[in-house]
């Protein structure tokens, strides 16, 4: 009997453990099956600092079950440099050859622009700002999903190193089409609680040093979009979440570095 009752006890220790690590796992509602074909090991991401977000776009469309991982969708080339001024005259050798080169790549890139996934999403933000709302007046809802592991790029280090990340699924639900992002960033930031359990950013948006020609990313109703955030590490247990303006994402739980609150 005694035995019965101590096997019992490990059972329920046992059950309640599998119970919180399920909790942590559980896959947000509605949240679709991604297809990652990037097959490289990455490692979590071990920030000392206060950071900024790397947060680009991995799929925009119509909601569908599963869902194709797109890394080059930020792959939105720059247009090339214009040739270098003639010299010694326009007729020269030089000139032509450069012009020409110039040309090719020109046509290039105007071709590959025309056909990027994503080029009916843009417009310049200019024309933007008074026909679009934002997310903060806008029904959206985010999700983390710590069940799916994909490849994150960080961004500020000109997408050379990638780490493990979790995917993030943001919804339209509202009836408008929204401004979500600029260029192939989308401007959400990780927040954690501090010691005192007070949520607190622990990164900034990413901002360009040059605005202009930058064009806004919409997202039409009822369309979903796919980013990602990395999986930090850390000697600091806390919760995170996802913030767009004044939404906010699920909770997680997480490991971090306290210096990542640390504003510079």
């Amino acid at each position: 009997m005694i035995r019965y009752i101590k096997n019992t006890k490990f059972l329920l220790i046992l059950l309640t453990i599998l119970s919180c690590s399920d909790n942590q796992k559980t896959k947000p509602k509605n949240f679709p099956t991604l297809i990652d074909t990037f097959q490289i090991k990455t490692n979590k991401y071990n920030q000392g600092k206060f950071g900024v977000s790397s947060s680009t776009i991995l799929y925009l469309g119509k909601k569908n079950d599963p869902i194709i991982i797109n890394y080059n969708l930020k792959e939105f080339t720059n247009p090339p440099p214009p040739p270098p001024p003639p010299f010694p005259t326009a007729d020269s050798e030089n000139f032509k050859r450069d012009s020409l080169e110039f040309q090719k790549t020109l046509d290039q890139y105007i071709e590959e622009r025309r056909n990027h996934p994503l080029i009916d999403h843009y417009i310049l933000y200019a024309d933007s700002r008074n026909r679009y709302t934002y997310p903060a007046e806008s029904d959206i809802k985010i999700s983390i999903d710590t069940t799916q592991i994909i490849k994150h790029d960080a961004s500020e280090l000109q997408w050379d190193k990638y780490y493990s990340g979790y995917p993030i699924l943001i919804e339209n639900k509202s009836s408008d089409t929204i401004i979500i992002g600029y260029e192939s960033y989308i401007p959400i930031i990780f927040e954690a609680k501090n010691n005192e359990g007070k949520w607190l950013p622990i990164e900034k948006e990413y901002i360009f040093k040059c605005g202009n020609g930058m064009r806004s990313l919409l997202f039409p109703p009822n369309q979903i979009l796919i980013t990602s955030k990395p999986i930090y590490n850390g000697n600091f247990k806390t919760d995170l979440r996802v913030r767009f303006g004044e939404n906010y994402s699920n909770s997680i739980k997480a490991k971090i570095n306290l210096s990542q609150f640390d504003k510079p």
